[in-house]
């Protein structure tokens, strides 16, 4: 993996060869903003965990975390529109990207204990020049 130079605060672990473009942003909020957001997005968001057939135990299968989906296409399922409450992170999110748009936002929510197997985020309700923003 290739480590780039970047500007202060964004660590650059792109890996031209495998098609990866990543960009990780680090301390963007502070401490206290994090907390803040994350019990926001805790308490406001209707949680639910997304059920899938397996390929690889051919069977029925749910989600460990849980899981919440706002934004997209209104012209493609799912769609449900970002909340007013959330607009000021997406808003802080695409200002720190440099402008980079964002029109929908995948929530997770794990517990201890929890964790999910590689896997692709290509999901083609999200059009098909997708950027991925995710909070750790």
């Amino acid at each position: 993996m290739t480590t780039l130079e970047a500007p202060e605060g964004i660590q650059d672990l792109s890996n031209p060869a495998k098609g990866l473009q990543l960009l990780l942003h680090k301390h963007w909020l502070s401490e206290a903003e994090g907390q803040e957001w994350f019990d926001t997005i805790v308490d406001h968001v209707a949680w639910y965990r997304v059920k899938y057939k397996s390929g690889r135990f051919q069977r029925e299968c749910e989600t460990p975390c849980w899981t919440a989906f706002y934004g997209g296409f209104e012209h493609l399922q799912p769609y449900t529109p970002v909340p007013s409450w959330l607009q000021p992170l997406v808003a802080r999110v695409s200002q720190r990207l440099a402008g980079a748009p964002f029109n929908a936002m995948l929530l997770r929510l794990y517990f201890d204990g929890d964790e999910i197997a590689w896997h692709t985020d290509g999901r083609p309700f999200l059009g098909p020049t997708r950027q991925h923003g995710d909070h750790c």
